[in-house]
């Protein structure tokens, strides 16, 4: 790397923060499900809910408690701040 070359933290970019900023909840617990290979019922029996909470937390028409991230992080081997909007 050359003096001419400035390196710069990608989350200080504007780009990662509208990146970051257009992550809802329900896109992050879908991104994790389908990465891992989970089917919705799958996640619902591990979580003690419905597969259809699932289909609409994944839609964001249901929110994520905490409780509920918390259970979705320890299946899904994530943070739990992955599943909570971020403001």
């Amino acid at each position: 790397m050359s003096d001419d070359d400035d390196m710069i933290n990608i989350h200080d970019s504007a780009w990662f923060k509208e990146i970051l900023a257009s992550i809802t909840p329900g896109k992050a617990l879908r991104a994790y499900r389908t990465n891992r290979r989970f089917t919705q019922l799958e996640i619902a029996k591990l979580c003690g809910v419905s597969a259809s909470k699932v289909a609409a937390m994944e839609k964001d028409k249901s929110p994520i408690t905490k409780i509920m991230a918390k259970r979705l992080a320890s299946v899904l081997k994530c943070p739990p701040e992955r599943f909570m909007p971020t403001s």
